[in-house]
């Protein structure tokens, strides 16, 4: 069992125990306090992913959230084509049941032209694109004029309508779902 790290003098046994013993010797630390009151705050000595809300991450699992990730689509690659949207799955990408797509991060280019988005990421009004099925599933609104206001008339619009030889560049981030 782990007792002491390198550049720390003392003793750590008081502030941090094993969950669970395996042959991988500790792979869940428990954090306490210096009453020895458990803190509600662990770390996944495994892989550093966390599997309780209040997880502590390791360096390594968080340059992986971190890190920026990009996926290249073209026009086959839609899963559902409606008369509003095209959808891509992002079942794909990652584990949807463990993470999500940070949105905010998302940055989506068709045909080397940014596509626009706005709060709550998941609101279908005049956007280009939106999450659907929590944020499980890309959708790019088909293209719209505006029938109000100041553009109306004018061929001017949002959404594009995706057509064989596009292709859909994603940049994203992941994040760990809520996890309770």
């Amino acid at each position: 069992m782990r007792t002491q790290l390198e550049g720390y003098k003392g003793n750590l046994r008081k502030f941090y125990a094993p969950v669970s013993e395996s042959k991988f010797n500790a792979d869940k630390l428990q954090f306490t306090d210096t009453s020895g009151s458990n803190l509600p705050y662990r770390m996944n000595n495994i892989d550093g992913g966390p599997t309780i809300k209040h997880d502590v991450l390791s360096l390594g699992a968080m340059q992986d959230f971190s890190r920026e990730r990009i996926k290249v689509w073209g026009y086959s690659d839609i899963s559902t084509s409606t008369s509003t949207y095209q959808e891509f799955d992002l079942s794909g990408l990652f584990s949807i049941s463990k993470y999500q797509v940070r949105p905010a991060s998302v940055k989506l280019i068709v045909n080397n032209v940014g596509q626009f988005n706005k709060l709550p990421w998941t609101t279908t009004s005049r956007v280009d694109y939106y999450f659907a099925d929590n944020y499980k599933k890309l959708r790019l609104t088909k293209f719209n004029t505006y029938t109000t206001g100041f553009s109306s008339g004018r061929g001017i619009g949002y959404g594009i309508t995706l057509k064989s030889g596009d292709t859909i560049m994603l940049k994203y981030k992941i994040q760990p779902i809520d996890l309770g």
